[in-house]
């Protein structure tokens, strides 16, 4: 199950506990109704209207930035949909 925690002033991180009580950060946001939105989407609630919040002027460093980690030989986790969210919001 996907929670929050606050993990500095104005930092909220979305992930999860493993059974062997390690963190696992799936993402950052800088408030709580966004963090919120993004756990009940990743625990499969229907219907939540969560949208990804990105700052428009960041997204071509976030492109830059996946399309050089790709090079290196990371392989991303990013699925489908958020790829071509951040291709569309980049592109504008």
């Amino acid at each position: 199950m996907y929670v929050y925690i606050q993990s500095e002033p104005g930092l909220y991180t979305v992930g999860f506990y493993a059974p062997d009580g390690r963190w696992h950060p799936e993402s950052d946001h800088n408030n709580r109704e966004g963090a919120a939105g993004r756990v009940s989407h990743l625990n499969g609630v229907k219907n939540n209207n969560y949208e990804p919040v990105l700052k428009s002027d960041v997204l071509p460093e976030i492109i830059t930035l996946l399309k050089d980690l790709s090079k290196y030989g990371y392989n991303l986790a990013i699925d489908k949909e958020h790829l071509e969210y951040l291709i569309e919001k980049a592109s504008k």
